[in-house]
């Protein structure tokens, strides 16, 4: 093991809750390879910074606090007025009191972050230290460029790295815009920076490492070929979360834990034209024996039981190994019953009950299922795997579970979008009437987010006036980016949202308001489905066992099916017949069929003859 030392920085807005992930795996990496390393929790050492500077006044915009302390040091006078007066306004107690307070307390948190960030640096910096690395993900670049600039005052030549970059335009800008960062490395990290630390250590040419941007000896921007090798998910060492246990206890932060777990990294679909994610990344598992092992080993060293799976799909493009996968998490549960996934993403196409069934049963509590729209048609749009069926689908069996979905994403101002797909959007909410609860299963409007690395960008060139910063503390710090950089490194969105949506969310209010309930009882041979609002009556449907409307609502209950599938199961004596049942069903609104017939399913249970009331 080398004498050499690295420093990693987890810095704001990164979960308290949650110790870093990517920084962890790279730790133990350094370590399979002969380097010792450190992470530094800065979301922990400025938790209090943070939240004495807003009062805990959640009214405050994210980063004020660094936003403050980049205006002092830039001397801008008519932002800082602007700052001052958002403080004002969610801290009014002292306008007439004290009305110096304002500036005494800018100045005053100024001073801790640079004391607090002088003290730490002189707690971790040695002469051994090779670099200090940071990763950028989430704006981390704002605290991590005030820590890095104070780093060079105080140890000028020390190598500053940067990672969690997606291109290496993005790579490139951070470089340009921040001459305290030395090297950036895009895309995965793992075997770029074994390369690096070699060639800080023992030198070496920085044009042979793949994914890294380098400023040469006339200090001209450099960018390297990319990187065709990537770290094995199953090798024999798990992520190092010691450093986070450790800082927790010294900094006496109590709060509760959550192990984040990798089961695969990158995107099997990968197709999606919102998404700027997973570029760089190459899409691969986890053994399932080597995920055992490592939930397993996290409890037995940490004492946590609760996991959060980080992967954009859970379950993967196989189903059988998904199967495989929930028998040994079965297992972990039996052996430990306090275990828990409290969060977890899927895509929910091709999903059944008894799948959904098994991974509630193994102590997956809660699932994001990629939502994005209610409207089949816009889904098609943005290249989404998910489907309204499939989507639908999922929120019926979740109500069965009492497992809430919470606030599903419905993205707004697409470029592709039109007046149709909203009508669409609207319809549809009807066949989620019974799913739909405050705190359970409520939609959120957000719009589009764009930046230079979207898939829409080239076709929003046009309209680039149109879209404005996605946060408040962009509007600071524009000051302190090139203006030809701005979409590298801001996120924008067009905040005018064509009014249909707004009907959209009145009648979603609706729903919200005016609870749906069915029950569907049995007498003889006779089905009986009667529907309520708030209590009151509204439907009354008697259907022999032996109808096409039953065996249409048994065939569409557990899984979305296609017209096909239906007539390989049920004799008609023409397909017309069928399709008039089902078009009768769906006006009903007890059954969802998309445009061609190719997703069916039913909205209505049959067998358990009602939708379990959800957890209140």
């Amino acid at each position: 093991m080398s004498e050499k030392r690295i420093i990693l920085n987890c810095v704001p807005p990164a979960s308290l809750k949650i110790p870093v992930p990517g920084l962890s795996i790279l730790k133990s990496w350094l370590s399979k390879n002969g380097y010792k390393s450190t992470i530094i929790y800065w979301n922990l050492i400025f938790n209090k910074i943070e939240k004495y500077f807003t009062s805990g006044n959640k009214s405050f915009f994210d980063h004020a606090v660094y936003v403050n302390y980049y205006i002092h040091k830039i001397k801008k006078e008519s932002l800082r007025q602007s700052l001052k007066r958002i403080i004002q306004e969610a801290i009014p107690s002292k306008l007439m009191t004290a009305p110096d307070f304002y500036d005494q307390h800018m100045n005053e948190y100024v001073d801790k972050i640079d004391q607090t960030i002088e003290d730490i640096i002189y707690k971790y910096h040695s002469k051994n230290v090779l670099f200090w690395g940071f990763s950028l993900k989430m704006d981390g670049w704002i605290v991590s460029s005030i820590i890095a600039k104070k780093l060079k005052s105080i140890v000028p030549h020390i190598p500053i790295i940067i990672g969690g970059i997606d291109t290496p335009k993005e790579a490139k800008a951070f470089l340009k815009n921040f001459p305290e960062f030395d090297i950036a490395v895009w895309g995965e990290g793992e075997i770029p920076i074994i390369q690096l630390v070699d060639i800080i250590e023992n030198g070496g040419n920085l044009s042979n490492i793949g994914n890294i941007v380098y400023r040469d000896k006339t200090s001209e921007i450099m960018t390297t070929r990319q990187n065709n090798f990537f770290s094995d998910l199953s090798a024999d060492y798990f992520p190092d979360y010691s450093d986070y246990f450790l800082q927790k206890k010294e900094l006496n932060y109590y709060g509760s834990c959550v192990i984040p777990i990798e089961r695969s990294r990158g995107c099997h679909w990968n197709r999606c034209k919102f998404c700027y994610l997973n570029r760089g990344y190459k899409y691969r598992l986890k053994s399932t024996e080597k995920l055992y092992e490592e939930i397993v080993y996290m409890i037995e060293n940490y004492g946590v039981y609760e996991f959060e799976f980080l992967d954009n799909d859970f379950i993967g493009t196989d189903l059988q190994q998904f199967e495989t996968l929930l028998k040994v998490l079965a297992k972990i549960k039996k052996i430990y019953p306090d275990f828990r996934i409290i969060a977890a993403e899927v895509i929910t196409k091709d999903l059944n009950h008894s799948i959904i069934k098994k991974m509630y049963e193994i102590g997956v509590d809660y699932v994001q299922i990629g939502y994005e729209s209610t409207s089949n048609n816009l889904l098609k749009k943005i290249h989404k795997k998910n489907t309204f069926a499939s989507n639908l689908f999922y929120a019926k069996i979740s109500t069965q579970y009492r497992r809430p979905l919470t606030f599903l994403n419905v993205i707004t101002n697409i470029p592709d979008e039109t007046l149709d797909d909203i009508h669409e959007a609207i319809d549809n909410l009807k066949y989620l009437r019974f799913f739909i609860r405050p705190e359970i299963f409520q939609h959120r409007l957000i719009n589009l987010h764009v930046n230079s690395k979207s898939k829409y960008f080239p076709q929003l060139k046009n309209q680039l006036p149109l879209y404005s910063y996605t946060q408040p503390a962009y509007d600071f710090l524009e000051h302190i980016i090139d203006e030809n950089d701005r979409w590298d490194i801001f996120t924008y969105h067009k905040t005018d949202i064509n009014y249909m949506w707004k009907v959209f969310r009145q009648i979603e209010y609706f729903y919200l308001t005016n609870k749906h309930e069915y029950f569907i009882s049995k007498n003889d041979a006779i089905y009986k489905y009667v529907e309520y609002v708030k209590g009151n009556e509204i439907t009354n449907i008697e259907f022999h066992e032996n109808s096409l409307e039953a065996k249409l609502l048994y065939l569409c209950n557990d899984q979305v099916v296609s017209f096909k599938t239906l007539t390989n199961q049920i004799t008609c004596s023409t397909d017309n017949e069928l399709y008039v049942t089902i078009n009768s069903l769906k006006d009903k609104g007890l059954i969802y069929c998309n445009s061609d017939y190719s997703e069916i399913v039913a909205v209505i249970d049959i067998e358990n003859g009602r939708a379990v009331k959800p957890l209140l």
